[in-house]
């Protein structure tokens, strides 16, 4: 009795499962859509919130040598949509002593008239705000970013350090190479000081397939 009762379920059951379709509940295969991560596995419950972390070549003229410099470091962005617009704040760090080949040029005068390469380091922390457009395989990104930069000069250097209050245009360009990874460049302008500026190449992890805009 028991066999028979089990054996009219799975045939009052064939019908259903033979019938779900690819958007059915009983649908388990793996495959890359709007909403699922690199594996298939669905993000469609994952906000739209990214980071990206890369390299920076930073553009400023120094207070101790009044001589534009091109410094390399780190930068890390970390961003979240909503609707049309995102926001995010973003960091960058670079050593103006061990940086570029052209550094060693840059000298600064101590206070007993000797002169030596630059040292210390500089820092950036913004906040910003930004719209995109998608074409395809690209992203197109639009921001204006505030916030502050730092440089702190070593060998006694006058004066020992240095501010800047930012107000900067970026546009970026990123290139989606699967649901979840893009690869994009960076660059902005201080619109206060246009000696001050950036360009910048970052690798972006986003948490929904393609911030969740397909």
């Amino acid at each position: 009795m028991r066999r028979a009762l089990l054996i009219a379920i799975v045939l009052a059951a064939a019908p259903r499962l033979a019938s779900a379709d690819a958007d059915g509940p009983f649908d388990y295969h793996l495959h890359l859509c709007d909403d699922c991560g690199l594996a298939g596995s669905p993000t469609r419950g994952y906000s739209p919130v990214w980071v990206e972390a890369g390299v920076a070549m930073l553009h400023f003229v120094p207070a101790t040598t009044n001589q534009a410099l091109d410094v390399i470091g780190g930068q890390a962005r970390v961003l979240a949509r909503n609707g049309r617009y995102h926001v995010g704040f973003e960091f960058a760090f670079a050593d103006l002593a061990a940086t570029m080949p052209m550094m060693s040029a840059a000298r600064e005068t101590t206070p007993g008239g000797m002169t030596s390469p630059i040292g210390g380091d500089i820092t950036q922390s913004k906040l910003l705000i930004g719209t995109r457009a998608d074409l395809g395989p690209v992203t197109l990104i639009g921001e204006a970013a505030s916030g502050v930069q730092i440089a702190m000069y070593d060998n006694l250097a006058r004066p020992p350090s240095q501010f800047w209050l930012l107000m900067e245009a970026h546009a970026q360009a990123n290139v989606w190479l699967t649901p979840q990874v893009t690869l994009g460049a960076l660059a902005g302008i201080d619109v206060l000081d246009p000696s001050v500026a950036q360009l910048s190449v970052v690798v972006g992890y986003h948490l929904r397939a393609f911030d969740g805009t397909r």
